[in-house]
């Protein structure tokens, strides 16, 4: 922290050649106001210690040295503080002249900026979009102002900042309502006087927020030769505590446990069992690793569709292994379904569609969809059904065909009344 300045007698300076003084002599204004007539003289020492000496006489300024002053009324001229600007050769501006109504010459001295402070209202987490922070800057010296700076940039414009500021003592307060991760910090600000400026401590906020999804989530995956098993739960801030329990053994982690196991190691029927704890709330799910399975699916079923319409097959996996998928048409034995032109097959590890684009008689049978993991292998089947449309050039006419008609038929009907009506004419 500097040192603040020493206050010096005019005499202590006017003793002196102003141009030799040890304090370096920068410039000096007059100043009428009524019967007074002050004497603002600048002296710097350093960089950052600027001194002002304010001299006044009941007697009249030097003709050619006035400078305006405006003491914000006479009422006011013997009381102080009051405001006297003097502008110099090094473009600074002075203020707050303390004006005593004693007669005779006093010195008033600048102090600077300094041991700015930035503090938080909160030593502990904060929720995303829930809470509040409250960030109070305070400084040492007179009449600062204050900017605020986030990540070393100028705050920018947001609904949720609120700053105020106050001058006795001179300090600046930032409201954050509601705080989001943008606000995780460093925050500074910046006290300014006419004299110098000064920079707080960096200051970080120390905020959370939820996962990703709102649940955890349990998944197995085929990577030949292995089964993959996971428990996840990303994106919380802190991360969440993920725990895996998987025939008997247990493993935790943050955000995400993965295990390897073998498919010889005989684990069909195990049930994996993950546990998730983000600050006190909690979420688990389970995965019991099987043969493929649809809840939705019943081979029983039978898809009706008419001629020439699309039509697609599907088969919908619970949670399990992720499975490869391969369509047949029974025939009565299976016959891979060719693909391109009207069929073709979509499928993920959970999803496999069967698309079959204008069906005819031709596509009447039973189709199966065989999908299998590293557990086991199943089979689906679906019965289709297709209408044969009648042929509308064997059983009456199409709707074109109709309408054609009638139009001919008027036509010559109207026909027929001009003829009869030029007959009637020429008679």
């Amino acid at each position: 922290m500097r040192d603040a300045p020493e206050l010096l007698t005019l005499e202590h300076l006017t003793t002196k050649d102003e141009s030799q003084s040890s304090l370096g002599f920068i410039d000096h204004s007059f100043c009428q106001f009524g019967i007074f007539c002050f004497r603002t003289l600048l002296f710097c020492k350093g960089f950052f210690q600027l001194y002002t000496f304010m001299a006044y006489t009941q007697q009249a300024c030097p003709a050619t040295s006035v400078t305006p002053i405006d003491f914000n009324g006479e009422s006011q001229a013997k009381s102080g503080p009051h405001l006297c600007s003097v502008s110099n050769r090094m473009h600074l501006q002075l203020a707050s002249l303390d004006h005593h109504s004693t007669n005779g010459w006093g010195p008033i001295s600048r102090a600077p900026v300094a041991a700015v402070t930035l503090t938080s209202n909160s030593s502990g987490l904060l929720l995303e979009d829930v809470d509040f922070a409250s960030l109070h800057c305070a400084a040492q010296g007179q009449a600062a102002n204050f900017t605020w700076k986030l990540n070393g940039e100028p705050l920018p414009p947001d609904h949720r900042y609120v700053i105020t500021q106050e001058n006795s003592p001179p300090n600046s307060n930032l409201t954050i309502s509601p705080v989001t991760r943008n606000d995780t910090g460093p925050f500074t600000c910046t006290a300014t006087n006419a004299t110098t400026n000064a920079t707080s401590n960096a200051l970080n906020l120390s905020l959370a927020w939820t996962p990703d999804t709102l649940d955890i989530t349990c998944l197995s995956q085929f990577y030949n030769p292995y089964i993959q098993l996971s428990c996840f739960w990303m994106g919380g801030q802190p991360a969440a505590n993920v725990t895996m329990t998987f025939n008997g053994t247990k493993e935790t982690a943050q955000s995400n446990v993965t295990r390897n196991v073998n498919p010889t190691e005989n684990v069909n029927q195990s049930i994996l069992i993950c546990n998730g704890d983000h600050l006190g709330v909690i979420s688990s799910c389970n995965l019991t690793l099987e043969n493929p399975q649809s809840t939705s699916h019943n081979n029983s079923a039978i898809t009706s569709v008419k001629q020439g319409e699309n039509t697609v097959l599907t088969v919908i996996l619970q949670q399990g292994p992720y499975a490869q998928f391969t369509w047949s048409r029974l025939n009565p034995d299976p016959v891979p379904v060719p693909t391109g032109g009207k069929y073709s097959v979509e499928s993920d590890g959970s999803r496999s569609n069967l698309h079959i684009s204008e069906v005819t008689v031709n596509e009447n049978g039973t189709y199966e969809c065989v999908a299998k993991s590293a557990i086991g292998s199943t089979s689906f089947t679906f019965n289709l059904d297709v209408t044969q449309v009648t042929d509308s050039t064997q059983n009456g006419l199409s709707g074109g065909e109709i309408a054609g008609i009638v139009i001919g038929v008027l036509a010559g009907v109207a026909l027929i009344g001009v003829i009869v009506f030029f007959i009637i004419k020429k008679k």
